[in-house]
């Protein structure tokens, strides 16, 4: 039989072995090999976070997941397989964004979700007619994806993590979800939902849908009906979810029941003025000023920890307004704090934007890629030096993952939540990130604080 080596890239630095509680198993790359044909190929998934490559590996084709910040690593590693007349494969993100790029460092290049376009190239490549270029024409249809077999992951996460819907209707400008996985949800079988969840045998997991509730009817039935068969099981997890969450007792409600302990929302600024440049406009009410704090009262009240996501930038952001958004996330209880300095990922709206105005400067592709990491400055700037962004990102973090604020953040979060996976997400969630901060390469220089 032939060998399929499947690998996710390491972001420059092994940030993973860092902070292994921000690692997170490679789904894609567990959905491909579930879906490969075991009569006719072994599989191996190489998570380079967790474990090293085997350059000198007996396999037959490489097969390469890729981010946009780890693109670099991603080329060199396809490149030293072809070395060797290995065909490569590569997909993800940037290859769906970038293909003609991406070309330059695989046999093959997969545009778009890669489920159809896998089996396609799976007949292909056993035929000897493998073709340089893989296009979804089609969305898959995902509602039937059957449970994903979790023996092909070697490395020991954390935690375990499962997808139940694809796609996002909001188009934030700075995200680039609904371009690639459009702008309808699609929903996965409940039945091999659960039966997924079940075969994980593990008690605490992250949902990784970009909004668990959805929106409309239909997606708030769905997400009743999925809490109601959860319910039953004795679970505790976490997902991602829109503050439109707290409108319902009834959701937050049944989500609690269901296991839900903490919520990762993207709160993204406290400024009413930015979330209206994001288009986020859900994340405010003109006719309730203080929205954002009733919606994190009423999340805990229900039992639900938050986890508040942030972006700052220096196109709008002062040391001040930094220090006002710490200032909220400390007084409100938030359960830990995620921040981001605004990145123009290929693929959002702000990508084409700052490119075709020419304020891009970090270029040098494809070396730049990695500073698009969503904690460097690649663009001019123009209230902060990048240098006072850095400087300011640290000293945020160092003020939020002390001894003393951690504690407090960790008996709030279990008084109201009695679950140890939120207060292990508020203890350690936001020593994880700074310890990943300061592994960023373009970041080491401002990791010490300054003296004076």
């Amino acid at each position: 039989m032939k060998k399929i080596l499947l690998i996710n890239p390491a972001y420059g630095v092994n940030i993973a072995k860092k902070s292994r509680v921000l690692g997170l198993p490679p789904y894609a790359l567990l959905i491909l090999a579930s879906l490969t044909p075991k009569d006719r190929f072994t599989v191996e998934i190489i998570d380079e976070g967790f474990e090293s490559i085997d350059f000198d590996a007996d396999v037959d084709l490489v097969a390469i997941t890729c981010l946009t910040y780890t693109a670099p690593r991603a080329y060199w590693v396809g490149d030293e397989f072809r070395k060797r007349k290995i065909p490569v494969v590569i997909g993800g993100i940037h290859p769906t964004v970038l293909p003609e790029e991406a070309a330059l460092h695989a046999d093959s290049v997969v545009i778009g979700e890669g489920e159809d376009l896998w089996i396609q190239l799976l007949q292909d490549f056993d035929q000897g007619k493998l073709q340089s270029v893989y296009r979804m024409v089609d969305f898959p249809d995902i509602s039937r994806l059957p449970p994903l077999d979790r023996s092909y992951l070697k490395a020991k996460y954390v935690i375990k993590t499962i997808q139940t819907t694809r796609g996002c209707p909001y188009n934030c400008n700075y995200c680039a979800v609904t371009h690639l996985n459009g702008g309808k949800y699609r929903f996965r079988d409940l039945d091999l939902v659960v039966q997924e969840i079940k075969e994980m045998k593990a008690k605490k997991f992250f949902i990784t849908d970009d909004n668990i509730i959805g929106r409309g009817e239909k997606a708030t039935r769905r997400a009743l009906d999925l809490f109601e068969r959860l319910e039953s099981e004795k679970l505790q997890w976490a997902a991602q979810s829109t503050i439109t969450i707290s409108d319902s007792s009834d959701l937050m409600t049944a989500a609690q029941k269901a296991g839900a302990r903490a919520l990762l929302v993207g709160l993204e600024s406290i400024e009413p003025e930015v979330l209206k440049g994001f288009r986020k406009t859900i994340n405010y009410r003109q006719d309730k000023a203080d929205y954002m704090v009733n919606a994190i009262k009423r999340m805990h009240d229900h039992g639900l920890a938050v986890i508040g996501s942030f972006i700052f930038s220096p196109l709008y952001s002062t040391p001040e307004s930094i220090d006002r958004t710490v200032d909220f996330a400390v007084k409100h209880n938030i359960d830990a704090i995620q921040i981001f300095i605004l990145t123009p990922f290929p693929g959002s709206e702000i990508y084409e934007e700052y490119r075709d105005r020419g304020d891009l400067v970090m270029t040098n592709y494809p070396e730049d890629w990695e500073a698009y990491n969503g904690f460097a400055v690649v663009y001019k700037t123009k209230t902060m030096t990048d240098e006072e962004m850095y400087r300011k990102m640290f000293e945020s973090y160092r003020r939020l993952s002390k001894a003393s604020t951690s504690l407090v953040r960790a008996y709030n979060t279990f008084r109201i939540t009695r679950s140890s996976l939120s207060t292990g997400l508020a203890l350690f969630w936001n020593q994880g990130v700074y310890s990943t901060l300061k592994s960023v390469p373009q970041l080491k220089a401002y990791s010490v604080p300054a003296r004076g």
